[in-house]
C-alpha cells in the first residue's frame, strides 16, 4: 500500500512531484517515451525561463533535487536532462497520473 512504505520510496516519489517545476521536468521527460531519453531544458513547456527566480530555482534547487534522487541526469553543458538510474521508481506514478489526467479536477490538469 502506498501510504505504508517502509523504505520511504513513496515519500520520495511524491516529494519529487510536489513542485510544479519538477512535475513539468518529469512529465516532459516521460512524454518523450522510449525513443527519446534526452530533452532540452529550454524546450520544457510551462517553464518561464525569462523569469530570473524560475531559473535560479530550477538550477539551484529543482534539478539538483531530482538528480540527487536519481530520477534525472542533468548535463549543464548541453542544458539537457535524461532519465536517471532511479527513473523506474518514479515512472509508474508518472504513467498513472498521465493516463488519468482527464479524471483530475480541472485546476490540477494544468499542473502536470
Amino acid at each position: 500500500m502506498l501510504g505504508h512504505s517502509h523504505n520511504g520510496v513513496a515519500d520520495e516519489v511524491l516529494d519529487a512531484l510536489n513542485h510544479p517545476i519538477r512535475r513539468r521536468l518529469l512529465f516532459s521527460l516521460y512524454e518523450q517515451g522510449k525513443n527519446v531519453r534526452c530533452i532540452s531544458i529550454h524546450q520544457v513547456s510551462g517553464l518561464a525561463f525569462e523569469e530570473e527566480n524560475t531559473q535560479t530555482a530550477l538550477y539551484h534547487m529543482h534539478l539538483p533535487k531530482l538528480e540527487e534522487k536519481g530520477y534525472v541526469r542533468y548535463d549543464g553543458d548541453e542544458h539537457t536532462i535524461t532519465q536517471g538510474p532511479e527513473w523506474d521508481q518514479i515512472k509508474p506514478l508518472l504513467r498513472l497520473i498521465y493516463n488519468h489526467l482527464d479524471e483530475l479536477p480541472h485546476p490540477m490538469r494544468g499542473t502536470v
